[in-house]
């Protein structure tokens, strides 16, 4: 077992000096998309240790984690009780948790050390919504609050001990991860539970198509788009379909989903409105994820082979807007960049105007917060309830009627995990209990749902969504 020290300062909190001493830490890199339900399962298990448990984060928006942020617990965490912190940057993806350990780069990781600016805020919504109780946050900011620390007081450089991924490291194209680096029989194990996956898209285009589709009759409700108590509900949710979203991220760069305009979403044959990707890297088990289930990787056996289906945002689509180019890809680090890119804020040149989608976790639930974003049905089915900030948003996974779904893996070089990663494993009824509302996860081995791409002997994330417990 690996300690790392941390050596922790004096924190301003309102003026008053908090001390903390030395402690031991984990640190992780891999998915943004499953973080929040990493750092939720951190809280419960440190309050089940009969532990008080802080939060420090960089990025200030009260109601999103960011890339970039620290758990710490008095006692240690149930199961791994030897840990006080464990420090997460999940910039990049699910990747990472390979790729930024000392087995495969020469380049340590920076993660944020809770000592200097750090104030103690409001805003726990962040890990809204859980069996166990209240946290302290703490808020680092940086200069642009994603991915970096705040400055170098707060630096901790450290190779990563491994992490969460959306999908096992044999799903990525052997370009992004070497396979002589893993074991793919031993290295991914299931973490028991599943993440829905959905098309979250920004308010211009979410109003567009609810118009439309009010219009065309395929939203029954007149008053949807007016009624405010309503519009994100389900049954007032536009949709698109698996077609569309596939036919725009592919890396047909003539088709009509890229040449149309807003006509390959929206419909009709006047709207010219420009389309934006907000895409994610190829580090990303998100992208992973996205290119099997809608460019179907698993049959074509692009599966740890050549990126040639995906539209690439870095090269062939760079990060710049046109205010008339038909379509844009746009690289974003990790979900709550994507998170900008589609509520338009400020981050290099996302502050166009236009139509724009994502794909994203459904725990980032954008209700009774600061995003404008929303999710969209996917082929006439809604996974996001739609209804407030603790919504699950797993109903009609769970029920197998939706299926953009993966099973979260954690990444464990030479079959042993990290002392968190398994305290997670180990105790997923602590961590994550049944009822704690843990928005877009629910557990998995028959637990909440019978259906699943992986099965008891462990996952594959391009086998098809089926009951298989």
């Amino acid at each position: 077992m690996k300690l790392n020290q941390l050596a922790l300062a004096a924190v301003a909190v309102f003026g008053a000096s908090q001390a903390f001493a030395a402690a031991p830490t984990q640190y992780l890199t891999g998915a943004s998309a499953s973080s929040t339900n990493v750092m939720k399962a951190a809280r419960n298990l440190c309050a089940n240790n009969g532990g008080s448990f802080s939060l420090y984060k960089v990025d200030t928006s009260t109601n999103k984690l960011g890339n970039v942020f620290t758990g710490q617990c008095t006692t240690g965490f149930t199961g791994a009780t030897s840990y006080t912190t464990v420090a997460m940057n999940v910039a990049g993806g699910s990747g990472t948790a390979v790729l930024n350990t000392a087995a495969n780069t020469a380049t340590q990781t920076q993660f944020l050390a809770p000592v200097g600016t750090c104030t103690a805020t409001t805003g726990t919504e962040v890990l809204a919504a859980s069996n166990f109780g209240a946290f302290t946050l703490y808020v680092c900011p940086s200069a642009s609050n994603q991915g970096k620390v705040p400055d170098s007081t707060d630096t901790d450089n450290e190779f990563s001990d491994g992490g969460f991924m959306d999908v096992e490291g044999n799903m990525f194209p052997s370009s992004v991860i070497d396979p002589t680096k893993y074991n793919a029989a031993t290295d991914f194990k299931l973490a028991g539970f599943s993440q829905a996956f959905g098309v979250g898209v920004n308010s211009t285009l979410y109003n567009a198509l609810q118009t439309a589709q009010i219009a065309s009759g395929l939203i029954a409700n007149s008053t949807c788009s007016s009624d405010t108590t309503i519009k994100y509900t389900a049954a007032c949710q536009p949709t698109v379909s698996k077609a569309q979203i596939g036919s725009l991220i592919n890396n047909d760069k003539t088709n009509f989903a890229k040449t149309a305009g807003g006509k390959a979403l929206v419909g009709g044959t006047t709207d010219s409105t420009p389309i934006v990707y907000c895409e994610r890297p190829q580090t990303s088990g998100t992208q992973q994820g996205a290119q099997l289930y809608f460019l179907n990787y698993g049959a074509t056996g692009n599966v740890a082979g050549g990126v040639e289906a995906i539209i690439n945002g870095g090269a062939q689509y760079p990060k710049t807007l046109s205010a008339t180019a038909p379509y844009t890809a746009l690289i974003n680090s990790g979900s709550s960049d994507v998170k900008n890119c589609l509520n338009l804020q400020t981050a290099g040149n996302n502050t166009a105007t236009g139509y724009r989608f994502g794909l994203l976790s459904l725990e980032n639930n954008p209700l009774g917060g600061s995003d404008t974003y929303r999710f969209v049905k996917l082929g006439g089915t809604a996974i996001a309830q739609g209804s407030s900030s603790s919504d699950s948003n797993t109903d009609t996974a769970i029920s197998g009627l939706y299926d953009y779904v993966f099973e979260t893996v954690a990444y464990c070089a030479g079959g042993t995990c990290p002392a968190f990663v398994s305290a997670i494993l180990s105790n997923t009824s602590i961590a994550l209990p049944v009822g704690s509302s843990t928005a877009g996860l629910f557990l998995g081995n028959g637990v909440e749902s019978h259906y699943s791409r992986g099965n008891a002997t462990g996952a594959n994330a391009a086998a098809p969504y089926l009951t298989r417990f």
